[in-house]
């Protein structure tokens, strides 16, 4: 359990690192299988030192290095189905399925037993809960979710887009580490051990997706990695890395763990995930993440 420092700061969940702006495309084509980082030990170090139940996956866009630490652990989070749900999105509306410009009816929360799914004062504090009995574009409706976190937008687009298609979107993109049972929103009702769970290891993935420009199409990766950027900034993996801390962009939040999950522009681009469970400290987790971020980018950047 990890406890040292103190901070108000809410941590989160998705953040995405731009370092320079080049593209993650043309970086080199994995040839060869990745070797293992040589930040293993001091990895396994850190996380020892700050007692830790932390999970870290990483590995350059070039394909030539790669660490995974507790990566196939899972943890209570529904971080990959929502980058899931945008992909499934632009993968609909590549196809012409649907358009961005369609609209949906912003309803409240479901009702189950005379409960909503939830909890009035959380119900407020969403993004879209002044946006009920109004409609919202697709795109409005996507750009709730993933910039200002909008459980209610990520629920109605599940619906629209059918969570079957969803988990076949995440089997194709190959984060089959994912246990989707319900939207987030929903989860307060439903009994321990059937939470939406996922592993670091698929966050990977799924960023590894968007960065290489295969999610969709290039265009469209390029077009979500945008909607990512546009979260609200915060510190954690920025601070660890040697370039500019001010390239941290994504969105906030904080649940029982502490994850972050980017992608990392600089002289050899990479992604990385980390989770630490558990979390009493703030700020000795912001700590331990930038400190783990630190390990991993010096030997690549």
């Amino acid at each position: 359990m990890l406890n040292s420092l103190s901070c108000p700061r809410r941590l989160f969940a998705l953040v995405i690192v731009c370092a320079c702006a080049a593209s993650a495309r043309g970086q080199g084509a994995e040839l060869n299988p990745p070797l293992e980082s040589p930040a293993r030990g001091e990895v396994e170090r850190l996380i020892q030192t700050y007692s830790a139940d932390a999970s870290v996956a990483f590995r350059t866009l070039d394909g030539t290095q790669e660490l995974f630490v507790q990566a196939e652990k899972p943890f209570h989070s529904s971080s990959a189905i929502k980058i899931a749900v945008m992909i499934e999105l632009y993968a609909e509306t590549e196809a012409g399925e649907l358009r961005f410009s369609d609209s949906l009816l912003v309803t409240p929360a479901a009702q189950k037993d005379g409960h909503s799914g939830t909890g009035h004062a959380e119900a407020k504090n969403d993004p879209i809960y002044e946006s009920i009995g109004k409609t919202l574009t697709l795109r409005e409706l996507c750009e709730a979710m993933i910039v200002r976190g909008s459980l209610r937008a990520e629920s109605l687009l599940i619906e629209r887009l059918d969570a079957g298609r969803i988990r076949n979107r995440l089997h194709e993109l190959g984060a089959d580490g994912v246990d989707f049972v319900a939207p987030v929103e929903s989860e307060a009702g439903l009994a321990e051990g059937t939470r939406n769970t996922e592993t670091a290891r698929d966050l990977m993935v799924l960023l590894w997706a968007l960065a290489k420009g295969e999610a969709v199409s290039p265009s469209a990766s390029q077009e979500m990695m945008g909607m990512l950027a546009r979260s609200i900034p915060y510190q954690g993996i920025a601070a660890g890395l040697p370039g500019s801390q001010d390239a941290a962009l994504g969105t906030a939040g904080f649940a029982e763990n502490h994850q972050e999950a980017a992608i990392v522009y600089g002289p050899h681009s990479f992604v990385i995930v980390i989770v630490i469970r558990n979390v009493q400290d703030r700020t000795a987790s912001f700590a331990l993440s930038a400190q783990l971020t630190h390990a991993l980018s010096v030997p690549v950047w």
